[in-house]
């Protein structure tokens, strides 16, 4: 009795040290962490309360679809590379470049705002944020790493005639591309 008594009186003196120490902690998972995104190589969206997808100009019912029947769309909200599974709603994942595989998708997202008011797009790693008026061309984050540079992450625009994919600064935001069947 006298030996759990002393390790309960060290726990107790110890204790709020160790909780002190926590709060000035923070914790960093990465996009491709295992750790309660990363299922089945797909990063799920978190489905938070006012997330959504931005209506789609091609494609069927505002979505777009590549031929292996994987629905797409970009995310109403912005984000940086590391968050974005936070602005997918439930049951969607961020896409992969594999999961898109070169299908197009373009927007009219924000058609129903008054040609006067512009559109956050991007906000840069110093804050700075970008808008636009032309809402056919944004550009949205994808799952992908880019090989060999951990600070850069891998999008794909809007527009067309834009085919490929680009990278870029992780910290920056952008909307993001949402996957699901």
């Amino acid at each position: 009795m006298k030996n759990r008594s002393l390790t309960f009186v060290l726990i107790m003196f110890l204790l709020p040290v160790s909780i002190s120490n926590a709060a000035d902690k923070v914790v960093v998972i990465p996009l491709t962490s295992p750790v309660g995104k990363n299922v089945g190589g797909k990063i799920w969206g978190e489905g938070r309360i006012g997330i959504g997808l931005t209506q789609m100009s091609d494609g069927t019912g505002g979505i777009c679809q590549t031929p292996a029947g994987i629905n797409f769309a970009i995310s109403n909200h912005i984000s940086d590379w590391n968050s974005a599974a936070s602005v997918c709603p439930t049951n969607t994942w961020v896409c992969r470049e594999s999961d898109v595989n070169g299908q197009m998708c373009n927007t009219n997202a924000f058609r129903s705002l008054p040609i006067s008011e512009p559109v956050v797009t991007d906000i840069q790693c110093d804050g700075t944020v970008w808008t636009t008026y032309d809402s056919f061309w944004v550009r949205a984050w994808l799952a992908d790493a880019v090989v060999g540079s951990p600070e850069l992450g891998k999008y794909r625009p809007t527009d067309s005639s834009f085919p490929g994919s680009g990278q870029n600064e992780i910290c920056k935001s952008f909307f993001v591309w949402c996957c699901w069947k």
